[in-house]
């Protein structure tokens, strides 16, 4: 981690402990979906050891496999998980159903950055993240939308919920499937315009945005890979195409003919638009106009042809068949998961191991989400550091701003008493905190999503996606609206904030544990679930110098502060 701790290190504001209020939030009670209280063993152990035992090792593992693999540690998962170990714990959350996000309703909006629509889906969808149990689930949807991407700055945010379901319903399904889903999801339709796409007129060509995007960006890249993820190289040492020009424009006339479907999800008789009062079929999956559809032959990949006269839903299934096939989606599916779950610089090998569990689950299936997730979260190189120790010095990766959010606040017990989606508390705090750190949740700058996946720091050969948008001003604002965050100071502009709270008053669980615990006790149990043990002992003593005499709430705070403002929290390793 060398290379990425010295470029964090870099970005880190020194900024004074975080002080109580004068006035202490009263605790706030808890909603059905928050996680149970700690029982007594657990608060035994936090309190009374730090976590510092004979267990360390394997809570470490835990702590590790949660950071990868859910929106970051509880106190409850960790436990869980060094009790159940980590192959129950992934199978467990494979049998979790996904959560589906209610249809957004529009709802009053006077102020902000965010519409009505979406902020409506953002409370629901954040709700899930800090609070729900389909954690792997939504991990994995989470990281899907940053390759599959569209963005409510150009679609209607009514269709929002559909993809995000969409997402995670086929998270742990067949990657065929994914594609074909998001091909046909309203949402794709709009942002990459193969919605009313039409046979075109002698002289015009077909909309490309969606062809091309789909293996560019979403699928097998532009230059042919080894297994390995490596670059296929021609004679003279040269990358190899994957796709020309032409075959994109084949591509693209494959895809003409389909529209959105009416609000019943019945096909129109003529080409549907929307307009913001109506958006028809945002539930449904786009459907056939077949007076629109091109029906010539095709050339693909690979010499691959669609014959001539074949229906939009052939044309559709052998275009994504033919991308799905192709050698370079495995290596390129498994480097973009291995980067967003684990590590930016998986070595070749890791890469290779994966790109065989997407050919071939072990029973002949390609595609198998499972089998993919599984492979990358079991490999030893994911799992080379869970006892103790830092094995590889560009391992781990760094914690994009919507992740730090989410793991910081389920950390720390976040509750919630609301009962229905706060808009204004959207638009005028948390979604305005995270426009200020480059990173609203399904809002990318365009269709590359927030970052490069190939982003390297500058005068090395380290990958770090996500330094990309890292600067001494995001992460001073992210410094700064943390200390909000860790004090309740979350109103603004007379709108109270009962979405999330991170109660950390005298009163709370941590708030017990720092007037029970030593300062250092208290350092090693939060040392355990927020750095799983890897806390140098620097900073530890450098912590607890800091929080010596200071009455149990402000200790608190002012511990978890300097924690989750460090480069070592921000680096997941």
């Amino acid at each position: 981690m060398r290379s990425l701790t010295r470029a964090a290190s870099l970005f880190t504001v020194g900024l004074a402990c975080v002080h109580a209020d004068a006035q202490l939030a009263t605790t706030l009670s808890t909603v059905s979906t928050q996680p149970a209280a700690q029982t007594a063993s657990q608060t035994n152990a936090v309190v009374s050891t730090g976590w510092d035992s004979t267990t360390t090792t394997s809570l470490q593992a835990a702590g590790r496999i949660l950071n990868q693999a859910s929106f970051g540690p509880t106190i409850n998962d960790v436990f869980a998980v060094e009790s159940s170990g980590i192959a129950s714990y992934l199978d467990a959350q494979f049998k979790q159903p996904a959560y589906i996000i209610p249809a957004a309703n529009p709802q009053t909006v006077t102020t902000g950055d965010c519409q009505s629509f979406s902020c409506d889906t953002e409370y629901y969808w954040w709700n899930d993240v800090i609070f729900g149990s389909d954690q792997l689930r939504q991990r994995v949807a989470f990281e899907l939308s940053k390759l599959f991407v569209v963005s409510i700055d150009t679609v209607d945010p009514r269709y929002l919920p559909n993809y995000l379901n969409l997402l995670s319903q086929d998270a742990f399904g067949n990657w065929f499937n994914l594609m074909q889903d998001v091909a046909l999801s309203p949402a794709m339709g709009t942002y990459l315009n193969m919605a009313n796409s039409t046979t075109p007129t002698a002289g015009q060509s077909a909309n490309e945005n969606f062809a091309r995007e789909m293996m560019q960006l979403f699928s097998i890249g532009v230059y042919a890979l080894n297994q390995d993820g490596s670059l296929k190289l021609d004679g003279n040492g040269n990358p190899i195409a994957n796709y020309t020009s032409a075959q994109v424009q084949n591509f693209a006339l494959a895809y003409t003919g389909w529209t959105f479907a009416n609000n019943d999800c019945s096909a129109p008789s003529s080409a549907n638009y929307y307009w913001y009062n109506l958006p028809p079929g945002q539930s449904c999956p786009m459907t056939v106009l077949p007076y629109a559809h091109s029906t010539v032959s095709k050339t693909l990949l690979r010499g691959t042809v669609l014959p001539a006269g074949q229906s939009a839903q052939q044309d559709l299934t052998g275009a994504l068949t033919n991308i799905f096939n192709d050698p370079s989606m495995p290596p390129f599916v498994a480097q973009h998961l291995i980067q967003s779950l684990v590590k930016s610089n998986p070595s070749p090998a890791y890469i290779s191991r994966v790109a065989a569990a997407f050919t071939d689950n072990g029973s002949g299936v390609r595609g198998d989400m499972k089998a993919i997730i599984t492979a990358i979260l079991m490999d030893p190189e994911a799992r080379a550091d869970d006892n103790g120790g830092i094995s590889d010095a560009n391992g781990g990766k760094l914690r994009d701003p919507i992740l730090w959010w989410a793991s910081v606040m389920r950390a720390m017990g976040a509750t919630s008493t609301a009962t229905v989606p706060n808009v204004a508390f959207f638009e005028q705090r948390f979604d305005l905190w995270l426009a200020d750190l480059d990173e609203r949740p399904h809002v990318t700058p365009s269709v590359f999503s927030y970052y490069s996946p190939s982003f390297q720091l500058q005068g090395t050969s380290t990958y770090a996606p996500e330094f990309q948008n890292e600067n001494t001003l995001t992460i001073s604002q992210m410094a700064e609206h943390m200390q909000d965050a860790i004090t309740d100071n979350w109103s603004e502009n007379g709108v109270t904030a009962t979405e999330f709270a991170m109660n950390l008053t005298a009163n709370s669980f941590w708030g017990e544990a720092a007037r029970t615990a030593t300062p250092t006790n208290l350092v090693n149990a939060l040392d355990a679930l927020l750095l799983h043990g890897t806390m140098t002992q620097g900073m530890q003593q450098a912590i607890v110098t800091s929080i010596q005499g200071l009455d149990p709430a402000t200790m608190v705070r002012c511990a978890v502060y300097l924690i989750v403002t460090s480069p070592q929290y921000r680096l997941m390793m």
